[in-house]
This record gives C-alpha cells, structure tokens and sequence, in this order.
C-alpha cells in the first residue's frame, strides 16, 4: 500500500474488487486509471511496479458498486467516443 494521500487505500477486503480491464502496457493502465477516476471512480491498479522496464500487463480493479459505469467508460473511449470521458458534466453540440 501506497502511504500517498492521494492513492485510495484498498478495502480491507480485496477480493470484493472487480476487475475491469487488463492491457499489457503499463502506460495505458495509467490512462484508463486516470479517465476512471477523473469520473469519480476509485481505481486500484495492479501491475509490474516501479520497474523501469516492465514487461508484465497492468490491472485495473474498482469497488463493485462502480463497475458498471467503470465498464461503460472504458467501452465509451474503445469504441472513440471521447467526448463525456472524464466530464461529469458534459454538454450537447450546438447544431
């Protein structure tokens, strides 16, 4: 565990996270974490450490009560729809 403040602590209870999605570049574990929680979303992130060279996959874990919109953001930004990742409080297109 992470002694930062600004890192959620897991629950006591790690095996009540869901996993939500798993790549094997570390790189975009930090950005899916980064898009889950600029929404709100506490993310646990598992993956290879401080390695400067990993070569293992990355993890990304929520509390079970935020994995379907967990899911729903990360299928949103797969699929190219950026525009209401990460905005709480996104607004319509003018036309």
């Amino acid at each position: 565990m992470s002694d930062d403040p600004q890192t959620p602590q897991a629950p006591d209870d790690e095996e009540d996270l869901v996993q939500v999605f798993s790549t094997a570049s570390m790189t975009e574990g930090q950005i899916a974490k980064g898009l889950l929680e600029a929404d709100g979303i506490s993310v646990w992130l598992k993956g290879p450490g401080e390695d400067p060279y990993p070569t293992a996959g990355s993890f990304l874990f929520v509390a079970p009560e935020d994995e379907a919109k967990a899911r729903d953001i990360l299928k949103d930004v797969a699929e190219g729809d950026f525009e209401g990742a990460g905005d709480t409080e996104a607004t319509p297109e003018e036309n």
